[in-house]
Order: C-alpha cells, then sequence, then structure tokens
C-alpha cells in the first residue's frame, strides 16, 4: 500500500468511527449532564469505583481475551475457510461464557471484602452482588465486538456502537432522575443488557449462536488462544489494580467527591480523544497483525498511524482547553468547575497516548505476548506512582500532570525497547509533526492556564486555527481529502 493509500485507509475508518464517537460523545454528553445534577460528584464517584472493581474481576477471569480473538478469528477469516471460522467463532464464544460465569462468582463470593477493602465498611456488599452480572454480560459483549472487527465488518460495527451508546443514555437517565443514587447500581446492569443484545442483533444473522462450554474437545481448541490471552489478561489486572489503587488512594487522601472529580476530569480529557482508539481498534490493530512479520511494511504503517493520530488530536485539545470551562457547563454543573486546571493539565496524558498506542500494538500484532505484558506492567506501575504522588502534592492539578508524566515515560521506554526489539524507527515526517503539534499545544496549555476570559480565547482559538491549519494542510498533501472536500463543495 503506497503513502498515499495507507493516510486515505486510516483516514476513512477514523471518520467512520469517529462519526460514531461523536454521537457517543453527544450521548455522553446528556447522561453525564443529568447524573452531575441528580447524582453529584459522589454518584459519579461512585459509578467510576463500580466501574473500576467490575473491571477488575473482568480481567482476572477473562482467560480469552478480546485481543487475542480478534488475531485469531482474523487469520481464519482471511483463509476464507467459513466452515472453520464459524467453529472458530463457537470456541470462542463458550470459553467467553465459561470464564465470565466464573468471573461472576468470584464477585459473589468476594463481595463483603471488596466492599470493605474499597469503601473501609461492608454497607455495598449488596451493591457489589448486584452487579456482579455485569461481568459475563461485559464479556459476551466484547466478544461479539471481536467478532466484527475480525470478520471486517467495522460498518456493523459502528452501527452497534451507535446504539448502544443511545441505549444507554435511554436507561441511565430515568433511573439518575427517579432514583438518584439508588439508580446507579440498575441502570449499569440494565444498560449492559441492552449494548449486548444490540452486539447479538449484528453479530446473530453472520453466527447462529452455538456453544459448548462443558466440551473438553472445545476447551482443548481454545488452548492457543491462551498464551496471547494470558499475557492481556495479566495486564488487563495491572492496570484495572492500579486504576482501583489510584481511586482507593483519592478515598484516603480526600473523599469520594474528589473520586467523582477525578473521573470527570479523566472523562472529559479522553473523550477528546477516543474517536483515534476506537478506530484503532477496529481497524488498526487487525491490519498491523496481518503485517507482523513484514518490518518495513509494519514500520511504515506505524508511523503513518501515528502521524494521523497526532495530526487529529492536537487540535482536539487545544480546542478542550481552551473551552474547557464552557464544556464543563454543558456536561456537567458549575460545581465541577474545579476540575478545570486538572483536565488542561492531563492534555498532555491524551497527546502521548496518541504517539504510544500505535507503538504499543506491535508486540500484540505480533503474537509476543511476554513483551506487551511487560511494557503495559511497568506502566501501570508508574502510571500509580505519579498519579498518587500528584494527588498528594498538588490535589486534582497533581493528579493531571502525573496523568502526563506517565504516559510521557511511557513513550520513552516503549519507543527504545521496540526500537531494539523490532527495529521501530520514527521517522522525519512523525518527528516534526510530533514537535509542531506539541508546541502548539503547550502554548494552549500556558494559554488556558494563565489567561480569562476574552483575552483567553483571544489567545487560544488562534491557536487551535493553526494547529488545525497544519492538519489540514498535510493531510491534504498526503491523501484524497482535498479532492472529497470539493466534490462536496
Amino acid at each position: 500500500m503506497k503513502k498515499n493509500g495507507i493516510y486515505n485507509h486510516v483516514l476513512r475508518y477514523t471518520g467512520l468511527f469517529g462519526g460514531v464517537q461523536g454521537l457517543c460523545m453527544l450521548m455522553s454528553l446528556v447522561r453525564n449532564k443529568f447524573a452531575a445534577i441528580f447524582i453529584g460528584s459522589i454518584g459519579l464517584g461512585l459509578i467510576d469505583i463500580f466501574n473500576r472493581t467490575l473491571s477488575l474481576f473482568s480481567a482476572i477471569s477473562s482467560l480469552i481475551a478480546p485481543v487475542s480473538s480478534v488475531r485469531s478469528l482474523s487469520i481464519v477469516y482471511e483463509r476464507g475457510d467459513e466452515r472453520q471460522l464459524a467453529h472458530q467463532v463457537k470456541v470462542v464464544r463458550s470459553w467467553t461464557l465459561l470464564t465470565g460465569v466464573v468471573g461472576l462468582i468470584l464477585c459473589l463470593v468476594l463481595s463483603p471484602l471488596v466492599s470493605r477493602w474499597t469503601f473501609s465498611n461492608y454497607g455495598y456488599t449488596l451493591d457489589f452482588i448486584l452487579l456482579s452480572p455485569i461481568i459475563p454480560l461485559s464479556a459476551i459483549t466484547s466478544t461479539e465486538l471481536a467478532i466484527l472487527q475480525a470478520t471486517r465488518q467495522l460498518r456493523k460495527a459502528a452501527l452497534a456502537a451507535s446504539w448502544g451508546a443511545v441505549i444507554l443514555m435511554l436507561i441511565a437517565v430515568p433511573f439518575y432522575v427517579i432514583l438518584g443514587r439508588q439508580g446507579i447500581v440498575p441502570a449499569l446492569v440494565l444498560s449492559t443488557i441492552g449494548c449486548l443484545i444490540v452486539y447479538l442483533r449484528y453479530t446473530l444473522p453472520l453466527f447462529p449462536w452455538h456453544i459448548q462450554p462443558f466440551s473438553l474437545t472445545i476447551l482443548r481448541q481454545g488452548l492457543p488462544l491462551l498464551r496471547l490471552s494470558i499475557a492481556y489478561v495479566l495486564a488487563g489486572i495491572a492496570a484495572s489494580s492500579a486504576e482501583l489503587l489510584v481511586r482507593n488512594s483519592i478515598i484516603r487522601i480526600g473523599n469520594v467527591a474528589d473520586v467523582g472529580l477525578y473521573s470527570s476530569g479523566l472523562i472529559l480529557t479522553v473523550a477528546a480523544a477516543k474517536f483515534l482508539f476506537v478506530a484503532m481498534d477496529a481497524d488498526y490493530y487487525p491490519r498491523l497483525s496481518s503485517l507482523s512479520h513484514r518490518p518495513l511494511r509494519m514500520n511504515l504503517t506505524v508511523n503513518r498511524q501515528l502521524e494521523v493520530c497526532v495530526l487529529l488530536i492536537a487540535p482536539f485539545l487545544i480546542c478542550f482547553d481552551v473551552m474547557m470551562p464552557v464544556i464543563i457547563r454543558l456536561l456537567f454543573t458549575p460545581k465541577f468547575l474545579s476540575v478545570v486546571p486538572m483536565a488542561i493539565l492531563a492534555s498532555y496524558y491524551m497527546f502521548f497516548k496518541a504517539t504510544n498506542v500505535p507503538i504499543d500494538y506491535i508486540a500484540l500484532s505480533r503474537g509476543e505476548g511476554r513483551m506487551y505484558f511487560l511494557m503495559e506492567t511497568s506502566y501501570w506501575v508508574y502510571f500509580a506512582l505519579f498519579v498518587i504522588l500528584g494527588y498528594q502534592i498538588g490535589g486534582l492539578e497533581g493528579a493531571g500532570v502525573g496523568l502526563s508524566i506517565s504516559n510521557f515515560v511511557e513513550l520513552i521506554i516503549v519507543y527504545t525497547v521496540y526500537h531494539r526489539y523490532y527495529g521501530l524507527q520514527i521517522g522525519r515526517q512523525a518527528s516534526r509533526i510530533i514537535a509542531v503539534q506539541f508546541t502548539l499545544l503547550t502554548l494552549g496549555v500556558l494559554v488556558s492556564m494563565s489567561l480569562n476570559g476574552f483575552a483567553k480565547y483571544a489567545v487560544g482559538l488562534p491557536l487551535f486555527v493553526i494547529s488545525l491549519g497544519y492538519t489540514v494542510r498535510l493531510l491534504c498533501r498526503n491523501s484524497n481529502l482535498a479532492t472529497i472536500l470539493s466534490r462536496k463543495n
């Protein structure tokens, strides 16, 4: 694939899933607005802690990880053997259901201990018991998404994500309005069921539901998936543990309300870039897997993906930083304005993440689970260290700085290691793009932190225009974007 072809491919699927993520952000805006009004920062903190705890149980019990499913199904799909593909789907689904039930049982048994460890009391034991079905339901949903990704049904994956966001909003908002914080648990459970139904609506016509979770033959056939999955699962456990440790530390140093503010600030920062990572999960990873043993093509693909990610993320982050107070009033309530400095300082977190993620996929695409586990686990160690230390020193602002430092350190370490083992080279064009957009983002952060009112917009918005103009110019030069835009005009 030529240089322009790679750019066109990346832009096409980033645009597809970017549009989906735009709808998801709109639904999230409505949901968060009602949540901020009716359950407040404490309620948002509870939601965040519940979700992080469930993620930990899911990571522990997910022996067949979605990333391993995508890779194995992609390989069979490329062969064109429909019968073998259907059988492999049955293997993956059987393992998913079995391990999901194991996770449910673990959550049921350990709910009192989890409540005690998380909240320093047993008052939330019943909540964790009621939330336990989310573990197998979410596992099945992830597997159905993996099926759509591996079989290149990306438009159906996009539609499923869109409808899932709408259903999540339609289910959650009435519970928050009517029951307040008491509606959190039923809203989480029912919205998970709703999302699963949506994904099954798109996968069952392709692959009818056939499973044999207690068949030794089926289980043996799933064993080859475990090698990569175990590394991914262990890395997921490290991630969930680090995230939960950060929340628990914030509770002990501060309070549950601060957890809600921290999670809100993180949501704001991540929202600006999530469309990139959704597109990479759906398209980039399966594509990179097919090039894993062709070093030159792999290096070119990584560089082009990295360039597009940085070009697209920087203008969004600058705009978000300048408009942050307005965005918080739209998404939440004025009571959440105290999180503005944290969200602005954490914008580097997403900038470096946009640089890191295309590189991070290399080990996964090559099926080298040990390397992936080592890199991911080391990252989550210093993630927890920097964020907790930052919060101790500077409160929420310090946590924002800690987030950014953690991803900067990851960039240095991952690039150094992958350069040595895989011959990765960040090209001149990619380096220049990173340098230019990083400089503009830094100016945007300084303006957003130091100026207010008209002065901030007078200086900050031109920075956004410059960053956007630089992005559009390079994309038009390296793709057929200019042709598409001229046709629409």
